[in-house]
């Protein structure tokens, strides 16, 4: 909504890792029901058994969906030396710059992982939000940097979904 008030009860779709199905399986999905969504690419296995490669990853951005960062490698950045968190928040915005042709804004922390440390490296880095797996809603911008997502995991089934955007 770039600016613009939320609607009532926003839900917003999100895809963590790059994997290969998310292209596959999802990306269809949500192209059938002209449903966005953001895509959270670990820069360092695209291309990888099981991820998606460059090409998909860019025809995902050129059909309007959101491409975020997830990292290089998927490490927990509250548990690595202050130049190796740089390192993934950093490079891993470049890449995608230098492949997208623009900047990315949103962050996913590998696994949920943050602190305070992690969240001023995040704003530094230049995202302007950050996704966790801290369950629950938020509906303002006080927390760009620690927006809370349900978890869906393989096997919720469409009544547990339902449930919870209501």
């Amino acid at each position: 909504y770039y600016g613009q008030p939320l609607p009532p009860k926003p839900v917003m779709l999100t895809f963590d890792d790059g994997y290969q199905d998310s292209y596959t399986v999802a990306a269809p999905i949500l192209a059938k029901h002209s449903f966005p969504a953001t895509f959270y690419i670990l820069t360092g296995s695209v291309g990888d058994a099981g991820y998606m490669d460059w090409r998909q990853i860019i025809e995902l951005d050129q059909r309007g969906m959101d491409i975020g960062s997830h990292t290089i490698s998927h490490k927990d950045l509250t548990r690595i030396s202050p130049e190796e968190r740089r390192r993934q928040l950093f490079y891993s915005a470049i890449r995608l710059y230098q492949k997208l042709g623009h900047p990315v804004y949103w962050f996913c922390y590998p696994s949920g992982k943050y602190n305070e440390a992690v969240e001023t490296r995040v704003n530094e880095a230049g995202y302007l939000l950050a996704t966790t797996t801290d369950p629950g809603e938020q509906q303002s911008s006080q927390s760009p940097y620690a927006i809370p997502r349900y978890r869906m995991e393989a096997g919720t089934g469409m009544d547990r979904f339902i449930q919870l955007v209501e």
